[in-house]
């Protein structure tokens, strides 16, 4: 599991690979406010989950309170390559409700 966090212009990415759990969700959480803190002119967050095959209620607990550390700042949240098990969980969660969601898959 691993959570790699790149500025590109105004935008924060974050991708994460592996599970999204506890450990990923805490890590990916540090990681993403301290970046989002550094840079003031950030104004969206894109999170590329096409590595994650499995997420927990702490996983999406982590997306949603990025969403609403976004949101404060009136920036956007995209979710990118969200599927299986994943997608269905965020979409249950209403997370996708919240966020743009940009599925890699084709078909989608």
């Amino acid at each position: 599991m691993s959570v790699q966090v790149v500025k590109e212009g105004t935008t924060l990415i974050a991708k994460i690979a592996g599970d999204l759990d506890m450990v990923t969700g805490s890590q990916l959480k540090k990681e993403v406010d301290q970046r989002w803190d550094e840079y003031e002119k950030l104004n969206c967050l894109v999170l590329d989950l096409s590595q994650v095959n499995f997420t927990d209620s702490t996983g999406l607990g982590s997306i949603l309170g990025r969403y609403k550390k976004v949101k404060s700042r009136d920036g956007r949240m995209v979710i990118v390559g969200a599927k299986g098990d994943v997608k269905d969980d965020l979409d249950i969660a209403g997370i996708l409700r919240l966020c743009e969601n940009e599925n890699k898959e084709k078909g989608e």
